[in-house]
């Protein structure tokens, strides 16, 4: 389960303990498993609430672009991307919907 940050901003320990905490700003989704246990906090408290896992567009027969939504560009780098290029749900999430789109879009597109 993903969740949509309501508050103005939460901050979330990385389950690890070793890659620091993420900052997520309102309208942020942290996406499912960067530490569900805080996130269930969280909701408890109204910070963030719970949404379903967004999928990038590709996966309804549309392709990516650069105004494609941060959303589906954080699905995309956390989820489909491959080998060296997939990110961190904390990497992404830090990134701007046109660093993420820039860093997986091919040059000349």
């Amino acid at each position: 389960m993903s969740y949509k940050v309501t508050a103005a901003l939460v901050i979330v320990p990385n389950q690890d303990g070793a890659s620091g905490d993420g900052y997520f700003y309102q309208d942020a989704v942290i996406a499912d498993g960067f530490n569900d246990k805080r996130c269930k906090a969280l909701v408890e408290a109204g910070m963030v609430e719970k949404v379903k896992a967004e999928k990038p567009a590709k996966d309804e027969g549309k392709a990516l672009t650069k105004a494609s939504s941060k959303a589906d560009w954080v699905a995309f780098a956390t989820d489909d991307a491959r080998g060296d290029d997939k990110l961190s749900a904390e990497d992404a999430e830090a990134m701007t919907r046109d660093e993420l789109a820039e860093k997986f879009t091919p040059s000349g597109d």
